[in-house]
């Protein structure tokens, strides 16, 4: 599933330069964190990578949390096409598009869905890290799509779970 995004986020004052492998290949990769990314509630199970309707819990019936919950997902990893968008009277924008993940993410439950605030990191070549530093620190626009991991399918867990229950009180029984 893809989540198509438009809204502003925060975008720290800093970030770093990382040598990594993609695909085996010896690669830079350039790393920034970011906050506020606002993600609405009918995205926040995929999100999370659960069942569908399992976060209606967390919700009151006019869309406010019911706690101050803020969920980490560091282990998901969620691919993004787009572009960071800033100042646009200097044509301030990186495009991310290719290997671009947001990592090491947590959701802040707010009024109709979440906060997603997390790491995007991208391949880079040469000087290209520098085109980020004017938007360091900035209030900028995220415009693109996220693509989430597969939902979770719970009822074809409940049956394996089912039948595995049923496979260990048969071999007891015999």
């Amino acid at each position: 599933m893809r989540i198509q995004v438009h809204n502003t986020i925060e975008i720290a004052k800093s970030f770093s330069v990382k040598r990594s492998k993609i695909d085996g290949l010896p690669s830079t990769l350039a790393c920034v964190k970011f906050a506020g990314l606002f993600i609405d509630r009918e995205y926040s199970d995929e999100m999370l990578g659960l069942p569908i309707a399992a976060t209606t819990l967390l919700y009151a019936d006019d869309g406010v949390p019911v706690s101050m919950i803020a969920i980490s997902r560091k282990q998901i990893v969620y691919e993004f096409s787009g572009a960071i968008s800033g100042n646009k009277n200097r044509n301030e924008e990186i495009s991310l598009n290719g290997t671009t993940h947001i990592e090491k993410s947590e959701l802040q439950l707010v009024k109709g869905g979440a906060l997603l605030s997390g790491r995007i990191s991208w391949p880079v070549r040469g000087d290209e890290v520098e085109d980020l530093e004017p938007l360091l620190g900035q209030t900028c626009i995220l415009i693109g799509h996220i693509s989430l991991p597969e939902q979770i399918d719970a009822f074809a867990q409940a049956t394996a779970k089912n039948r595995e229950i049923t496979k260990k009180i048969s071999g007891a029984m015999q």
